[in-house]
């Protein structure tokens, strides 16, 4: 795996903002999800309204899915630009450990929503 790359590649580029976009499109088709499953749950059919967008939720969710896991391959390939410069030691080192958490609470979030 390449330490660093000069630039982040396109590919890199508009994965991170399909996911992006995908987590915002994911908390306004939340209410609906969460009433399927509730209803589910107290064994009653849910609107159908409500099962239309809790379809698109899981759409959005599969495709951050493989946005992430598409970005995480793309990383290891070809490696990420360096800190900004004058970027010191332990600020590098809290950047990296927070971007590896959000990529775990990502496919977090996305397996736990495939286990609902």
């Amino acid at each position: 795996m390449p330490d660093t790359a000069a630039a982040y590649r396109p590919a890199q580029i508009w994965l991170h903002w399909i996911v992006v976009i995908g987590v915002i499109l994911q908390i306004g088709f939340n209410d609906a999800i969460v009433r399927v499953v509730d209803a589910r749950g107290a064994g009653t059919m849910p609107e159908p309204g409500d099962v239309t967008w809790a379809w698109v939720h899981v759409g959005i969710g599969s495709t951050i899915l493989l946005s992430v896991i598409a970005r995480l391959g793309l990383r290891r390939r070809y490696g990420t630009p360096g800190h900004a410069p004058g970027t010191s030691a332990a600020q590098a080192r809290i950047a990296t450990i927070m971007h590896n958490a959000l990529y775990g609470l990502l496919l977090a979030m996305v397996v736990t929503g495939m286990l609902t």
